[in-house]
């Protein structure tokens, strides 16, 4: 069975999803995660490419999300989910907050074509076509090259015991291999931020 895990901010249930798994993963630290993914074509790229956000980016947006000025922490929707929900408001409230996008949703989902308008306040790079750009030349950023990979095992299944395999040595390998061979591709620098 597979859990949604995601990062809620518990005074209003705001929540960035940071991932889907098996229930031994609640151990994990929230950046051994494959964290917040994103559809670059709903951000202005002129292509639809659906990515990781690299490593910069995401602790940049979990430090955001964390000054929002209250407590956070990992939870999985679910019976859990509904059971601090239902602590904290009636379900009349949660709807309203949910409708009034002031608590009880997901930054990270898309508003029908105006993009992501709760994910960008945090991380307005994401509005930097040249950023989007960088991404998507990334092959480490590559959900569907990610997906095509694991399911060839190209990638030992061990690695998922203690983090997502997208962190994992044997992928950042695997892809710096594609780039030495393939000039159109790029990783992804912090430092070009």
């Amino acid at each position: 069975m597979s859990i949604s895990y995601s990062y809620v901010d518990i005074e209003n249930f705001k929540m960035l999803h940071v991932g889907e798994g098996r229930g031994a993963w609640h151990h994990w630290g929230l950046m051994d995660h494959e964290g917040v993914t994103i559809r670059l074509d709903y951000l202005g790229y002129p292509e639809e490419k659906s990515c990781y956000l690299p490593y910069c980016l995401l602790k940049k947006l979990y430090t955001a999300f964390d000054s929002m000025g209250t407590y956070v922490g990992i939870l999985f929707p679910g019976e859990l989910y509904e059971i601090f929900v239902s602590q904290r408001f009636t379900e009349e409230e949660s709807e309203k907050a949910y409708d009034d996008r002031t608590g009880c949703f997901y930054l990270d989902v898309c508003e029908d074509e105006e993009g992501y308008i709760h994910l960008t306040t945090l991380l307005p790079e994401l509005l930097d076509i040249n950023v989007l750009e960088k991404i998507a030349k990334d092959p480490a950023l590559d959900i569907t090259l990610f997906d095509k990979v694991h399911d060839r095992v190209v990638l030992d299944r061990t690695v998922w015991k203690y983090k997502h395999a997208r962190w994992s040595q044997e992928w950042i390998e695997y892809c710096n291999k594609l780039v030495a061979e393939n000039t159109d591709l790029q990783r992804f620098e912090q430092k070009e931020l």
